[in-house]
């Protein structure tokens, strides 16, 4: 779930993958015969219930920017997992290596986004060789952002989902020197013991095993015929992961 550009499916040739992304172009990218890709929304998956084997969502946790749509997509994780069945998720943490070449610390003590000491603004740079020069102006102008305000408009849960003010400039993409556009890709990034917490608070499943894995924390749940979760060993933070 978040499939990307693709990386995760050849890592064993002897199962049946699917996967699926927001983003056409990735899909695009990551298309081959060998496994089948689609366009959807993580916490609203075309899937039917207790169908796979294992589900793994690597980098999406931290694209989602309330704690309502975090939860309906650790739920939906577990729903299309098969019973006894496996589910991975990681995601960016904010304790970070002292080598990382990220550093939340600064975000942190300005306040990070709106306040917010985990909510962080991470630059994504795409070069011009990958867009036309009629796109950037689009894009810069915020015309797409008005296109896909008008898409979702007639389609709101307002349980998960906030509605777009298109009043709004679009205030995180520029262009640089280059002519190349930045963008500020917004992120929350995950403290210690929080994933553990987000899956606790949803039933039927047992975590498996928690921790810290190169500025990422994961956690691998097990789907269990249970309404009660039931919490797997502690998470311990390496040594090497300093930076607080």
């Amino acid at each position: 779930i978040g499939s990307g550009d693709g990386k995760y499916f050849s890592v064993n040739p002897d199962i049946t993958v699917i996967g699926c992304d927001r983003s056409l172009k990735l899909l695009e990218v990551s298309k081959e015969a060998s496994h089948e890709t689609f366009c959807c929304d993580a916490v609203k998956l075309p899937f039917i219930s207790n169908k796979f084997d294992a589900t793994i969502c690597i980098a999406v946790m931290h694209h989602l920017s309330t704690l309502d749509r975090r939860i309906a997509l650790i739920r939906e994780l577990l729903r299309i997992t098969r019973l006894d069945g496996e589910v991975m998720i990681q995601a960016w943490a904010l304790e970070q290596d002292n080598d990382s070449r990220w550093d939340f610390n600064q975000q942190r003590e300005s306040g990070g986004v709106e306040g917010s000491k985990q909510d962080v603004l991470v630059p994504w740079k795409l070069q011009k060789r990958f867009f036309l020069p009629d796109d950037s102006n689009k894009i810069v102008n915020n015309q797409i952002d008005k296109q896909i305000a008008d898409l979702v408009s007639n389609n709101i849960d307002s349980q998960i989902d906030s509605k777009v003010d298109e009043s709004i400039d679009c205030n995180h993409v520029s262009r640089t020197e280059d002519g190349s556009l930045m963008f500020q890709r917004y992120c929350h990034v995950y403290k210690q013991g929080e994933l553990e917490d987000l899956c606790s608070s949803c039933p039927g499943n047992r975590i498996v095993e928690s921790g810290w894995d190169k500025g990422n924390w994961f956690i691998r749940l097990l789907k269990v015929n249970d309404i009660n979760t039931t919490i797997g060993p502690s998470t311990t933070m390496p040594r090497s992961a300093t930076r607080l």
